[in-house]
């Protein structure tokens, strides 16, 4: 089991239609860097969050919109974005 301690905020996803679904703990970390990625549309974009994941977390899709929230009922919003980019066990929004 994942320690709360180590992924203190909590991973939302899109349906598409404005409501949110729970997906999963997480750590939100704010890029102190400015890398760029250029995603499968070819498009350029600069993440600005690394969203870290426990083992075993779902895929989420590229282009999937997220929300990260402190608190699990989702009502402290922390960052929204865009999932330009997944790796096992870590988002980059």
């Amino acid at each position: 089991m994942a320690d709360k301690n180590q992924y203190p905020h909590h991973l939302w996803e899109s349906d598409g239609s404005g409501n949110w679904q729970y997906v999963e703990i997480c750590r939100e970390q704010t890029a102190g860097w400015d890398p760029a990625y250029s995603p499968t549309s070819g498009l350029f974009a600069r993440h600005n969050s690394v969203i870290h994941l426990p083992a075993g977390t779902k895929t989420i899709p590229e282009g999937t919109q997220v929300r990260i929230t402190d608190d699990a009922a989702g009502m402290v919003k922390r960052v929204n974005g865009t999932v330009y980019k997944y790796d096992r066990g870590r988002l980059q929004i």
